[in-house]
């Protein structure tokens, strides 16, 4: 087994962010990468790129479990996701996910990171 040999970062600090995609750009703008949990639609399991929308509603009809990837960007019209599910999966281990319709009732469980 080989040892991890990348920068290492040190949390000292969490706090969770108001139910608010604006509370998730300003806590990753000032913050940095944002922890969330998500409903996972079994749609997600297939995805391999584009920005993912989903309403809320048919992703809770089509829910597997729920997933916590990690947003570390954005963009006018998408969050920018490392995903945990290696690099095969979506657009090299990272995926898209529609900005501003609280894709899979992503705001109520995202925390910052200190």
């Amino acid at each position: 087994m080989s040892k991890f040999s990348g920068p290492k970062f040190k949390i000292s600090n969490y706090f969770d962010l108001d139910d608010d995609e604006n509370a998730i750009a300003n806590g990753l703008y000032n913050n940095g990468p944002i922890l969330f949990s998500m409903a996972c639609p079994s749609a997600l399991q297939h995805y391999t790129g584009g920005v993912f929308s989903m309403d809320v509603d048919t992703c809770f009809d089509d829910k597997i479990g729920y997933h916590s990837p990690v947003i570390v960007g954005y963009s006018a019209d998408y969050w920018i996701v490392k995903n945990s599910w290696g690099t095969n999966g979506g657009e090299n281990g990272y995926l898209r996910l529609k900005r501003g319709i609280n894709e899979c009732d992503m705001t109520a469980r995202a925390i910052a990171l200190q």
